[in-house]
């Protein structure tokens, strides 16, 4: 029986919990097309992916420091100063490096002579000289701005001076970083305006190192339309350096230390303004040289990561969505919360594994999604149990009087099943005269309707006067005022109930008489006085009643009573005397279960209080 009416109610709800479980897909959908989150997701990614890893040790970087400034004067300097750097640099053909990235900016001619001394050096065949690109302005909103939303052209080229000297090796430093300021992607290749091709001088770098080497150039990074790579970082601000400018020109290093390597020389110094937010520490700022290092790192780690196409994403997140959502309704709330456990501790898993082996899925709408389902399930549950509650205790409020049922919800158990206590209250008993015998001539369905009728007509009248229906006996109904919510005058109130009834059966006793020439009508018994009120039964059966010589006194005023009459005892007249119309029997009458005669009253009518 349990298990049947479990599954009525999860048939019932398994409709609207698909339904749910759809809008919250298009819910869903609608916030990633928005982009709402897409800072929050960068955010989250960066904080999965972004890590420390293990720098190659065949990268140096050479950077123009704040002392290097002071030693060698105002920027940007001379050019025989980077003709003896180069010079330096390359002193020993054994031991010259594999490549040297010069990321200085040396546009226009300068003088003839230091002119002339760097394009001796620039001329060995292991020197990449640095050129900038300008973008057209439809590129984004600022010109330094990377978005995988537009695609990007080149205006122009700011050539070193050499150009177009075919003997030197050019590579691009422009470097842009996402929408939210953050440096994510490297831009590998641009094409010049001419069609020509220029790599950027980490790929340019890599491309002579392995060369060099004579080893395959294996790095074939995922690009978009627009020529981005994300790049995995591999080390923290401050992680790339190894010498300063002042220490080569001032042979304060060894000659071994470069040898077969990529050398990076850059500026290191905060007032030259070349430094970023790069997305694996983006509360420090990162310089230029070092960004192009950990390019360069990535690629001599073949670290080629590929980012899910929205496509696969988006339909990931759709199907995702919707199962987990309605798994999240259709289970119990611990199942669920095991559930999502797991499908976290496995989402992570293998969002984590699938980076390793180069492939990125962003993890905020996973876990986003995950979280939400999760919260939306505690939500319907706790609707549900509010539902099944409010359903039940309709229910039950068709068994039992309201009030009694909210004082029994709202009451701690133990005392809900304690001995009840002792209260003043006013007794009603009514019963319906000439039931019994109208009810062997007639059907059952016919015997049951008129029944609901007259019962329901107590049940109105009862708590029209805010008075507790206590129980149904066959044709006889029990009521009580004063429990379990005091009332004020229940006396008052229990008379005023026991007069209406009388005069609205009227027109139902008419309506019978018509149909069925029986006559019946109510008898009404009403007392006060002291009652124990509480539940009353077994250990698994509890009645909410009142019990006592109170309650025995008021069902015998009403089997005494005649047809259409109330009797009430003679406390109750001392109490509502002012307001009520008696008479008094001539006779007392000897009640049973009553040693002595009582004094009788009939109540004909009583006032109503101003």
């Amino acid at each position: 029986m349990k298990h049947d009416a479990l599954k009525q109610i999860k048939q019932k709800f398994l409709v609207p919990k698909l339904m749910i479980s759809l809008l919250m897909t298009v819910l869903f959908y609608l916030i990633y097309a928005t982009g709402f989150f897409n800072y929050s997701n960068w955010t989250m990614q960066d904080t999965f992916f972004q890590h420390e890893k293990t720098v190659s040790e065949n990268i140096v970087v050479i950077g123009v420091t704040s002392h290097d400034l002071q030693e060698y004067g105002m920027w940007p300097w001379d050019r025989t100063t980077w003709a003896n750097v180069l010079s330096n640099i390359n002193s020993q053909d054994d031991l010259k490096p594999a490549a040297i990235g010069l990321t200085i900016p040396l546009y226009g001619s300068s003088q003839p002579i230091p002119d002339k001394l760097l394009a001796e050096e620039i001329a060995k065949d292991n020197v990449i000289l640095a050129c900038t690109a300008e973008f057209k302005l439809d590129f984004s909103a600022t010109s330094d701005n990377y978005s995988d939303s537009q695609l990007i052209k080149v205006a122009d080229i700011t050539y070193p001076y050499l150009y177009p000297d075919d003997n030197i090796h050019l590579a691009h430093t422009n470097i842009l970083f996402d929408e939210d300021g953050i440096l994510r992607h490297s831009l590998l290749e641009i094409t010049t305006p001419q069609g020509g091709i220029i790599g950027s001088m980490s790929y340019e770098a890599y491309k002579m190192y392995t060369e060099f080497h004579n080893i395959d150039a294996s790095f074939t990074p995922y690009v978009d339309e627009n020529n981005f790579w994300y790049v995995d970082y591999s080390a923290a601000p401050g992680g790339y350096f190894d010498y300063s400018v002042g220490d080569i020109l001032t042979h304060n290093y060894k000659q071994e230390d470069l040898a077969g390597k990529i050398v990076l020389i850059g500026v290191y110094d905060p007032t030259l303004m070349d430094y970023y937010r790069p997305s694996i520490s983006s509360s420090e700022n990162m310089y230029g040289i070092e960004f192009i290092a950990n390019c360069t790192n990535a690629m001599i780690n073949d670290a080629e990561i590929r980012t899910v196409n929205k496509s696969t994403e988006i339909i990931c997140l759709l199907i995702g969505t919707f199962f987990i959502t309605f798994l999240s309704l259709y289970l119990k709330l611990i199942v669920v919360s095991i559930l999502n456990v797991l499908i976290c501790i496995l989402g992570i898993s293998a969002i984590q594994f699938a980076y390793s082996y180069g492939i990125l899925y962003p993890p905020f709408f996973f876990l986003i999604g995950l979280i939400s389902c999760y919260l939306l399930s505690i939500g319907f549950n706790y609707w549900l149990i509010s539902y099944n509650k409010k359903h039940v205790t309709d229910v039950f409020k068709q068994y039992v009087d309201p009030k009694v049922v909210e004082k029994l919800i709202n009451s701690d158990i133990n005392k809900a099943n304690s001995n009840g206590v002792t209260s003043n209250i006013a007794v009603l008993f009514v019963d319906l005269r000439g039931f019994t015998s109208l009810s062997e001539k007639l059907p059952a369905s016919d015997v049951v309707k008129i029944l609901n009728e007259f019962l329901s007509l107590t049940e109105d009248c009862i708590r029209k006067y805010d008075g507790t229906l206590d129980k149904f006996i066959g044709d006889c109904a029990m009521a009580f005022w004063g429990a379990p919510n005091a009332v004020e005058d229940p006396i008052y109130r229990a008379c005023c109930s026991a007069v209406e009834m009388i005069r609205r059966s009227t027109e139902l006793t008419d309506a019978i008489y018509k149909k069925y020439n029986k006559k019946i009508s109510f008898g009404v018994g009403v007392h006060y006085g002291p009652a124990v009120v509480g539940n009353v039964g077994s250990a698994t059966r509890l009645d909410y009643t009142a019990i006592g010589d109170t309650v025995n006194t008021a069902a015998r005023l009403e089997s005494a009573a005649p047809a259409n009459t109330v009797y009430i005892s003679e406390i109750i007249v001392e109490n509502i005397n002012e307001y009520a119309i008696v008479e008094k029997l001539e006779d007392k009458l000897k009640l049973k279960g009553k040693e002595a005669p009582i004094d009788i009253y009939i109540l004909k009518d009583i006032k109503e209080k101003q």
